[in-house]
Protein backbone atom coordinates (compact mmCIF):
# COMPACT_ATOMS: atom_id res chain seq x y z
CA UNK A 1 0.00 0.00 0.00
CA UNK A 2 1.46 3.33 -0.52
CA UNK A 3 1.25 5.80 1.59
CA UNK A 4 0.49 9.38 0.29
CA UNK A 5 0.50 12.89 2.47
CA UNK A 6 -2.88 12.85 2.09
CA UNK A 7 -4.20 9.35 3.43
CA UNK A 8 -4.53 9.81 6.94
CA UNK A 9 -2.31 7.35 8.83
CA UNK A 10 -5.66 5.35 10.40
CA UNK A 11 -5.38 3.82 7.14
CA UNK A 12 -1.86 3.18 6.46
CA UNK A 13 -0.79 2.24 9.84
CA UNK A 14 -0.17 -1.83 9.95
CA UNK A 15 -0.45 -1.65 13.62
CA UNK A 16 -3.38 0.44 15.64
CA UNK A 17 -3.90 0.39 19.30
CA UNK A 18 -7.23 1.07 20.70
CA UNK A 19 -7.77 2.75 23.84
CA UNK A 20 -11.32 2.84 24.93
CA UNK A 21 -13.08 5.22 27.60
CA UNK A 22 -15.99 4.46 28.53
CA UNK A 23 -18.66 6.74 30.87
CA UNK A 24 -22.00 6.54 31.96
CA UNK A 25 -22.71 8.64 28.72
CA UNK A 26 -19.96 7.74 26.28
CA UNK A 27 -17.49 5.07 24.27
CA UNK A 28 -14.92 7.30 23.30
CA UNK A 29 -11.59 5.90 21.50
CA UNK A 30 -8.06 6.74 21.34
CA UNK A 31 -7.06 5.19 18.50
CA UNK A 32 -2.49 5.44 18.27
CA UNK A 33 0.39 3.77 15.64
CA UNK A 34 2.55 1.36 17.14
CA UNK A 35 4.92 4.38 17.94
CA UNK A 36 2.05 5.78 20.40
CA UNK A 37 1.08 8.93 17.89
CA UNK A 38 -2.41 9.51 17.87
CA UNK A 39 -4.36 8.59 14.00
CA UNK A 40 -7.48 8.88 15.06
CA UNK A 41 -10.22 8.82 17.38
CA UNK A 42 -13.92 7.93 17.89
CA UNK A 43 -16.50 10.70 19.80
CA UNK A 44 -19.80 9.62 20.64
CA UNK A 45 -22.36 12.00 19.28
CA UNK A 46 -25.97 12.45 19.68
CA UNK A 47 -28.23 14.36 22.13
CA UNK A 48 -27.65 13.85 26.04
CA UNK A 49 -31.24 12.75 26.82
CA UNK A 50 -31.58 10.09 23.73
CA UNK A 51 -28.10 8.53 25.34
CA UNK A 52 -29.79 8.57 28.62
CA UNK A 53 -32.71 6.95 27.29
CA UNK A 54 -31.06 4.56 24.62
CA UNK A 55 -27.81 4.71 25.65
CA UNK A 56 -24.93 5.70 22.73
CA UNK A 57 -26.13 4.95 19.39
CA UNK A 58 -23.56 7.08 16.78
CA UNK A 59 -20.61 7.41 16.46
CA UNK A 60 -17.55 9.16 14.09
CA UNK A 61 -14.50 7.82 13.06
CA UNK A 62 -11.89 10.72 12.78
CA UNK A 63 -8.59 10.80 11.82
CA UNK A 64 -5.64 12.68 13.03
CA UNK A 65 -6.35 16.10 11.82
CA UNK A 66 -10.00 15.81 13.02
CA UNK A 67 -11.58 15.01 9.39
CA UNK A 68 -14.31 12.73 9.44
CA UNK A 69 -13.45 9.34 8.04
CA UNK A 70 -16.64 7.35 9.54
CA UNK A 71 -19.86 7.51 10.85
CA UNK A 72 -21.06 4.73 13.14
CA UNK A 73 -24.75 4.15 13.46
CA UNK A 74 -26.65 1.41 15.57
CA UNK A 75 -30.10 1.83 14.23
CA UNK A 76 -32.86 0.46 16.28
CA UNK A 77 -33.31 -3.13 15.79
CA UNK A 78 -35.18 -6.22 17.09
CA UNK A 79 -33.43 -9.12 17.68
CA UNK A 80 -29.46 -9.44 16.11
CA UNK A 81 -27.43 -6.46 16.64
CA UNK A 82 -26.58 -4.19 13.41
CA UNK A 83 -24.52 -1.76 12.28
CA UNK A 84 -24.17 1.02 9.78
CA UNK A 85 -21.01 2.13 8.70
CA UNK A 86 -21.37 4.83 6.49
CA UNK A 87 -19.42 7.85 4.73
CA UNK A 88 -18.78 11.23 5.11
CA UNK A 89 -20.79 11.57 2.15
CA UNK A 90 -23.96 9.29 2.99
CA UNK A 91 -22.50 6.66 1.62
CA UNK A 92 -23.12 2.58 3.31
CA UNK A 93 -19.46 1.72 3.40
CA UNK A 94 -20.45 -1.67 5.34
CA UNK A 95 -23.12 -3.26 7.59
CA UNK A 96 -21.78 -5.14 10.53
CA UNK A 97 -24.29 -8.05 12.07
CA UNK A 98 -24.32 -9.90 15.13
CA UNK A 99 -24.63 -13.86 13.83
CA UNK A 100 -26.88 -16.24 15.62
CA UNK A 101 -24.45 -19.05 17.29
CA UNK A 102 -24.81 -20.92 20.21
CA UNK A 103 -21.45 -21.00 22.31
CA UNK A 104 -19.49 -18.10 21.03
CA UNK A 105 -20.06 -14.43 19.73
CA UNK A 106 -19.89 -13.88 15.64
CA UNK A 107 -19.82 -11.08 14.05
CA UNK A 108 -19.86 -10.43 10.13
CA UNK A 109 -18.59 -7.09 8.41
CA UNK A 110 -20.68 -7.13 4.43
CA UNK A 111 -19.69 -4.69 2.08
CA UNK A 112 -20.58 -4.97 -1.54
CA UNK A 113 -18.80 -7.91 -3.35
CA UNK A 114 -16.65 -9.17 0.27
CA UNK A 115 -17.79 -10.25 3.31
CA UNK A 116 -15.42 -10.73 6.19
CA UNK A 117 -15.85 -12.78 9.60
CA UNK A 118 -14.78 -12.09 13.15
CA UNK A 119 -13.23 -15.81 13.98
CA UNK A 120 -11.66 -16.91 17.74
CA UNK A 121 -12.34 -15.65 21.30
CA UNK A 122 -14.13 -12.46 20.79
CA UNK A 123 -15.02 -12.10 24.20
CA UNK A 124 -11.52 -12.14 25.17
CA UNK A 125 -10.23 -9.98 22.22
CA UNK A 126 -7.82 -12.50 20.48
CA UNK A 127 -9.41 -13.15 17.03
CA UNK A 128 -8.84 -12.62 13.79
CA UNK A 129 -10.72 -11.10 10.47
CA UNK A 130 -11.06 -13.56 8.07
CA UNK A 131 -12.43 -13.22 4.19
CA UNK A 132 -12.63 -16.98 3.45
CA UNK A 133 -9.21 -18.73 4.91
CA UNK A 134 -7.25 -15.33 4.34
CA UNK A 135 -6.35 -13.26 7.51
CA UNK A 136 -7.38 -9.60 6.84
CA UNK A 137 -6.37 -8.69 10.41
CA UNK A 138 -5.01 -9.83 13.80
CA UNK A 139 -6.75 -8.60 17.20
CA UNK A 140 -5.19 -9.12 20.59
CA UNK A 141 -5.87 -7.23 24.22
CA UNK A 142 -3.26 -5.43 25.57
CA UNK A 143 -2.97 -5.26 29.44
CA UNK A 144 -3.87 -1.55 30.38
CA UNK A 145 -3.55 -2.40 34.26
CA UNK A 146 -5.93 -2.56 36.78
CA UNK A 147 -6.87 1.37 37.64
CA UNK A 148 -7.91 1.16 33.01
CA UNK A 149 -9.96 -1.74 33.71
CA UNK A 150 -12.12 -0.49 36.66
CA UNK A 151 -12.42 2.77 34.76
CA UNK A 152 -14.11 1.03 32.15
CA UNK A 153 -10.81 1.30 29.55
CA UNK A 154 -10.14 -1.51 27.33
CA UNK A 155 -7.04 -1.49 25.22
CA UNK A 156 -6.22 -4.04 21.91
CA UNK A 157 -3.97 -3.56 19.34
CA UNK A 158 -4.80 -4.53 15.54
CA UNK A 159 -1.99 -5.77 12.98
CA UNK A 160 -3.46 -5.74 9.40
CA UNK A 161 -2.51 -7.32 6.14
CA UNK A 162 -0.11 -4.80 4.45
CA UNK A 163 -1.83 -5.71 1.71
CA UNK A 164 -5.73 -5.05 2.87
CA UNK A 165 -6.75 -2.00 0.48
CA UNK A 166 -7.89 1.15 2.75
CA UNK A 167 -11.62 0.75 2.20
CA UNK A 168 -11.32 -2.59 4.07
CA UNK A 169 -9.01 -1.54 6.86
CA UNK A 170 -11.57 1.27 7.43
CA UNK A 171 -14.62 -1.18 7.31
CA UNK A 172 -12.19 -3.07 9.33
CA UNK A 173 -11.80 -0.47 12.31
CA UNK A 174 -15.27 0.52 12.10
CA UNK A 175 -16.45 -3.41 13.14
CA UNK A 176 -14.34 -3.23 15.83
CA UNK A 177 -15.81 -0.23 17.75
CA UNK A 178 -18.97 -1.57 16.93
CA UNK A 179 -18.11 -5.01 18.43
CA UNK A 180 -16.93 -2.61 21.71
CA UNK A 181 -20.67 -1.03 21.47
CA UNK A 182 -22.14 -4.63 21.12
CA UNK A 183 -20.39 -6.07 24.54
CA UNK A 184 -21.39 -2.87 25.80
CA UNK A 185 -24.74 -3.09 25.69
CA UNK A 186 -24.27 -7.03 26.74
CA UNK A 187 -23.21 -5.48 29.75
CA UNK A 188 -25.72 -3.33 30.39
CA UNK A 189 -29.02 -5.88 29.84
Amino acid sequence: MSKNDDTPQLLTSNTLVFQQTSSMLSNDFRIEDAAGNLVGQVLTTGGVGARLLKGSRTFDLLDERGNLLLHIKDPFDMGFDRYELITPDGSLLAHVRKQFSMMRKRLKIEMPGLTLELAGSILEYDFSIRTGERVAAQVSRQWGGVVAGLRGRSRYSVSFDPDAPEPVRLAMVGALIALDLMRAKDARN
